[in-house]
């Protein structure tokens, strides 16, 4: 072997090192890299068809080298890409002899211009087949885990408008783009969060993990987690729609019919589906009861609105519609912020489509329905503390009695009392004064209202006998008991009834969507970048 060799210098040798850095590979691993593409860049655009690349990283040497194979000078046929007449080759090493190899160095000045892009790029791409068969070895069965990871740069557009996020995963990195974000989310730099690992992408100029957090195995992976019933398989969720960052629908079922799914699944106080929904940004999370029949399952899904009745409409073999009657003051529920909730239950219980009528415009459209006779599934009447209030003669709102609760993390039952959610400050300032002045004794009213006792008449007593005095004194008889006519008694105004507005145990269903909006980030952060361009070869 001839011993010529070029030296590497710094900036080639710091090129290697980061690279094996950031993309999370051996040393050796990126060397050969570069072996590659040196060779394939003299071979296909230097026409040295036979030509070798040997590095040396440690002591920092290179060999580039071309072969020819040694031929008779006799021979007129030789081909100069491959052969050369032996005494050609023995003015390059006078020990060869037909039948060897000659070894002619190449220096990598050969390679400059537009060749040293084209080398370039044909290195980071055997670079990122590299990092992928890598990465396919370690993660490949782990597409559709959860696992949790640090954010370690954001990654912005031209303008500084996100593109998405740069997250280490130990031995490697991965990309969220920000399609994966959960609706009005923005994560923090240095911070850990969950993510499922989404899928692999073979194709990719960046990393190929591909993460998200919008993706509902994360939130079947919370629920889980939080919920030892769902744990130990108590309870099952049988399916989940998700609208990220606003609204979930999961239906569930439970095997235990002493273990009601809903109430396990909010946790004490309803803590557990809380925390689950501040994980996503405040998300609304409504827990179905899961039925076999589409149909009643359509039902629980609509509740807390009554679905009063309905038609079922055959489109094909494999595609059902489904028209549904409900209560005029519901159908805004129904459909939800943008029609969000009714997509997610359509989606949910498997209809084609689900097309809500109020009874009014039914009538008026002569749509012919159905009546549901049957009692839908995630409903409950409230228990002691509500017969309290509806028994209490100072309220008159009766219909409390007879209200229903449906579960949702805005709407909750806590140690059989009701979370009141209001939403005016006025209305809360007007509850609070009703309530005082309901719980004032009668008296106290009667002297606010500057009302009068009613007069008493005193019955005739007889007079006392004389008492003995140091003087003599004239004693006169007593009268007889004259008969009173008692005064009339003066007519007194009955205060008002104190009326408590329907709004103090009102529920608040279905939040309002039109306040999350997502933060456009701003954050601009420069990305290492491993790739250097060269002129030549000479500073290397």
């Amino acid at each position: 072997m001839n011993n010529q060799s070029n030296h590497f210098t710094n900036p080639l040798l710091q090129l290697i090192k980061n690279v094996a850095e950031t993309k999370n590979l051996a040393i050796d691993d990126v060397v050969l890299c570069l072996k590659t593409a040196l060779e394939q860049t003299y071979k296909k655009h230097l026409n040295y068809v036979n030509v070798e690349v040997n590095i040396d990283f440690n002591k920092g040497l290179m060999q580039i080298e071309q072969l020819f194979d040694v031929v008779d000078d006799n021979n007129e046929d030789y081909d100069d890409f491959l052969e050369m007449p032996l005494s050609e080759a023995k003015k390059l090493n006078p020990n060869l002899e037909v039948g060897g190899v000659l070894r002619k160095p190449v220096s990598l000045k050969d390679i400059k211009g537009d060749l040293i892009s084209k080398m370039v790029l044909l290195f980071n791409q055997k670079i990122n087949e590299t990092a992928f068969k890598t990465v396919m070895s370690d993660f490949i069965n782990e597409v559709g885990q959860v696992i949790e990871a640090r954010v370690e740069d954001i990654d912005t557009n031209k303008d500084g408008g996100l593109k998405g996020y740069i997250v280490n995963l130990e031995t490697t990195k991965g990309y969220m783009p920000k399609r994966e974000l959960s609706k009005g989310e923005k994560l923090d730099i240095g911070k850990k969060y969950l993510f499922v690992i989404k899928e692999i992408q073979k194709q990719s100029s960046m990393w190929p993990i591909t993460l998200s957090r919008s993706d509902s195995r994360l939130l079947e992976f919370l629920l889980n987690s939080n919920t030892p019933e769902i744990a130990n398989g108590t309870i099952e969720i049988k399916k989940m729609e998700r609208s990220p960052g606003t609204k979930s629908k999961v239906a569930v079922i439970s095997k235990d019919p002493v273990v009601d799914p809903i109430a396990a699944i909010l946790g004490p106080k309803g803590e557990r589906i809380r925390g689950i929904s501040e994980e996503f940004n405040g998300e609304i999370i409504d827990i179905v009861i899961w039925n076999e029949d589409k149909l009643k399952f359509l039902v629980n899904a609509v509740l807390p609105a009554e679905v009063v009745g309905y038609n079922i409409l055959q489109d094909d073999e494999r595609d059902t519609s489904i028209e549904i009657v409900v209560p005029a003051n519901q159908i805004a529920n129904v459909f939800g912020f943008k029609g969000i909730n009714i997509r997610l239950i359509s989606n949910l219980t498997g209809w084609s489509s689900v097309d809500v009528y109020t009874e009014k415009d039914a009538a008026e459209q002569g749509i012919e329905y159905t009546r549901v006779n049957f009692q839908p599934q995630g409903i409950f009447g409230i228990k002691k503390r509500r017969d309290k209030i509806s028994n209490n003669p100072r309220n008159n709102n009766q219909q409390l009695a007879s209200d229903k609760v449906f579960y949702t993390s805005k709407a909750n039952v806590v140690d059989d009392e009701i979370i009141v959610d209001l939403a005016k400050q006025a209305e809360a300032k007007r509850v609070k004064q009703i309530k005082q002045e309901a719980t004032k004794p009668e008296l106290q009213l009667q002297q606010e209202l500057n009302l009068e006792a009613t007069p008493k008449v005193a019955a005739p007593t007889p007079t006392p006998a004389p008492q003995p005095t140091p003087a003599p004194t004239k004693v006169e008889p007593v009268p007889p008991p004259v008969s009173v006519t008692p005064k009339p008694i003066p007519k007194v105004n009955k205060p008002k009834p104190v009326v408590k507005p329907k709004s103090v145990f009102s529920i608040t269903v279905e939040a309002d969507d039109s306040k999350t909006k997502p933060e456009k980030s701003s954050a601009k952060t420069n990305t290492p970048q491993t790739k250097q361009t060269f002129d030549n070869f000479d500073d290397l």
